[in-house]
């Protein structure tokens, strides 16, 4: 019983981890406090489901989901460079019409996806084995590290990094602002809606509350990372953003087989989130060493 619910918890964290590198893409590559991921999660799970009820194959579902969330990413970085909204309020505003936007996508409030057959998990895994499902995640999950990372070192990935360490540098040295904020916000709310249309696959259901705090949940991820790995590479600094929120999805599963109320999770993903942010600060005060990986935006 236990070995299960470690995996079922496990499984979870890893499909959870793509969102991680969501947040690590904007908050810290990028450098932007972007709030849109709440409403792109949800539109990539939307998208994803509907697509599967109307008999799309799961890889095309998937991508279909993951473009839309490139759309909203589009979106927030249009209202933030060309409307002159704040980078804050740019995503608060789009993750508020997003949740309208998958009510329109769903036609309803909750889709079911267990009828349809057609879903990733019901394909590779129609038993439901944990360990099967487990190890098809760790394939995904490893896969798509790979990719990130070896782009990250390309042309392309150097300069997206460079705008996250100093924007002013950045702008001086003749390089465009305006897209590569474009590129990293496509790229972050793609993360995440993939994360949705992952996790909404595996639990055959989507519905309109999925996405809310997910940006906190996956901030609250990153910091245990980065708290407990404290990166200095590029690479170290996803494979912390991707274990921290293994590490937070097995302490709330912990917490609810203590007997923590499924109502509390919210105070005890900020509690969680407080005594690792001042765990850390504690560290860098003893160590007199603040180096972090691009903008210090949390």
């Amino acid at each position: 019983m236990i070995i299960e619910l470690c995996c079922a918890s496990l499984i979870i964290g890893l499909l959870y981890s793509t969102l991680s590198l969501g947040t690590i893409t904007s908050f810290r590559i990028a450098g932007f406090p972007d709030m849109t991921p709440d409403g792109s999660f949800l539109i990539g799970a939307a998208l994803s489901g509907v697509c599967i009820l109307n008999g799309s194959p799961w890889w095309i579902s998937i991508i279909i989901g993951s473009l839309g969330g490139a759309t909203c990413g589009l979106i927030t970085a249009f209202l933030y460079l060309k409307i002159h909204i704040s980078k804050l309020l740019s995503g608060i505003l789009n993750m508020t019409m997003l949740y309208s936007v998958a009510l329109r996508i769903m036609g309803r409030s909750n889709l079911s996806l267990q009828s349809s057959k057609h879903t990733l998990w019901q394909i590779i895994n129609p038993t439901d084995n944990l360990y099967i499902s487990l190890f098809f995640c760790l394939i995904i999950v490893l896969t798509l590290f790979i990719i990130y990372r070896y782009f990250l070192k390309t042309i392309i990935g150097l300069k997206l990094r460079a705008l996250g360490d100093s924007e002013s540098t950045f702008r001086s040295k003749g390089f465009s602002v305006s897209a590569y904020t474009y590129l990293g916000l496509s790229i972050s709310n793609a993360f995440a809606a993939l994360s949705g249309a992952l996790v909404s696959q595996y639990q055959c259901f989507v519905d309109v509350g999925m996405g809310t705090g997910v940006v906190i949940t996956s901030l609250a991820g990153v910091i245990i990372g980065e708290t407990l790995l404290k990166p200095e590479k590029i690479s170290t600094l996803l494979v912390a953003a991707m274990c921290g929120m293994i590490i937070y999805e097995g302490i709330i599963t912990l917490c609810l087989q203590l007997g923590l109320p499924a109502t509390d999770l919210k105070i005890a993903t900020a509690i969680m989130t407080i005594i690792f942010i001042a765990f850390r600060q504690i560290q860098n005060n003893k160590s007199n060493d603040n180096r972090q990986i691009g903008s210090q935006s949390i």
